[in-house]
This record gives structure tokens, sequence and C-alpha cells, in this order.
């Protein structure tokens, strides 16, 4: 994975991800990056929101394309 140019230096990273309770979640060595992606949906929008385990990050992913 890699972050955008203005988030973290724009580096890159690798950790473990799984699905678990209908969740995304990721580990990694960086500790803001570790966390929950939740998938929602209203119509037919769709997008993620990503909370950190240490509560500190949180983002909100939509599609860019369609």
């Amino acid at each position: 994975m890699k972050t955008d140019a203005s988030y973290f230096r724009g580096s890159e990273f690798s950790g473990k991800a799984w699905v678990a309770d209908g969740k995304f979640e990721v580990f990694t060595e960086n500790r803001q990056l570790r966390g929950t992606y939740t998938l929602h949906a209203k119509g037919e929008k769709r997008w993620l929101t990503f909370m950190s385990d240490d509560g500190e990050t949180t983002a909100e992913l939509v599609p860019s394309f369609r």
C-alpha cells in the first residue's frame, strides 16, 4: 500500500490484512495505519471509513472513478 504524498510523507508500508465480522482490518508497524475499514452503502453510493486502533487517525475513502 502507498499513501498519498501529503500523508505520512508518501511512504510505502507493509503489514497484514484480514476480514473479520464484516470489517477489513489492517495491522502494520506504523501505529497510525493499524485499524479497521468499514464498508458503508446508501443507495448506489459506497464508501469506506477508517479508524485507527488508537482512535487518533480517521479517514473516509470514496471512489474516484465511475
